[in-house]
């Protein structure tokens, strides 16, 4: 039996071991990178603070999930959260230009955001669920586990899990309109745009256009599809320097 065998919900209640547990995890970790040829780093869990899922560290490219995960009766939040921090990876990716962005807008969310704009939730919690990397990762996140867990679609155990996690999408989209207005995440876009060209002042003309401007260029010639590959990458678009890389922090929380 394969790692990645235990994630399935009776093998995960019959191994009790936290330790194998995270080893399942982490080659799930290692496998999604992998399928996106990407290189990250290694999976660890401890104790964080209350509602905090995992961390993804894009310096080391580690990944911290918590313990209370790995320790719960059924594997759904922590497979759940191993895609969420997956893809923050895979947008460090399109933000260094390792990974083609499907369009200008998506590289600049990411080259924003991994360029000083990442809104932690200690910050704002209605900012950071809102802007653009938070909402494609937990997106990404429900997909992923949907198809993992395909086969258990409609049952009692999963689908109460599936239904819970669409309600509190839910209810924290309706909490962040409150305080951000209806257009939450255009307005955390434009945050992230704004905290990024105030700590690297040089990208302010790469960062271009206002969001809302930007949304009729999205699909523009800006977008080079490569008719080898069937990919789409973008025209130049510019790498990360190792000076700015080493100046970065953490970055994505899941919640």
């Amino acid at each position: 039996m394969t790692s990645i065998a235990l994630l399935s919900p009776e093998s995960w209640a019959a191994e009790k071991d936290p330790e194998i547990r995270k080893q399942a995890l982490q080659e799930l970790w290692k496998q999604t990178a992998a399928d996106n040829n990407l290189t990250v780093g290694e999976l660890s869990m401890q104790t964080m603070e209350e509602g905090v899922r995992g961390a993804y560290d894009q310096i080391s490219k580690n990944y911290t999930i918590s313990a209370d995960l790995v320790n719960a009766e059924t594997p759904y939040d922590a497979v759940e959260n191993v895609f969420h921090e997956s893809r923050h990876a895979y947008q460090q990716g399109i933000s260094e230009g390792l990974v083609p962005a499907e369009n200008l807008r998506e590289f600049r969310d990411n080259k924003a955001a991994f360029n000083g704009g990442y809104i932690p939730h200690q910050v704002s919690s209605e900012l950071y669920r809102s802007q653009p990397t938070e909402v494609d990762a937990r997106s990404f996140a429900r997909g992923k586990t949907d198809a993992f867990y395909q086969n258990l679609a409609g049952k009692k155990g999963y689908q109460e899990y599936a239904d819970g996690r669409l309600q509190e999408e839910i209810q924290s989209n309706a909490y962040c309109k409150i305080i951000l207005g209806e257009d939450i995440n255009e307005v955390a876009r434009q945050e992230v745009r704004d905290r990024c060209v105030q700590q690297h002042p040089e990208l302010g003309d790469e960062m271009g256009l206002t969001p809302r401007d930007e949304i009729n260029q999205a699909s523009s010639s800006q977008v080079d599809t490569s008719p080898a590959t069937g990919q789409s990458s973008l025209v130049n678009a510019p790498d990360v320097s190792e000076d700015q890389n080493q100046e970065k922090k953490g970055h994505g929380y899941s919640m």
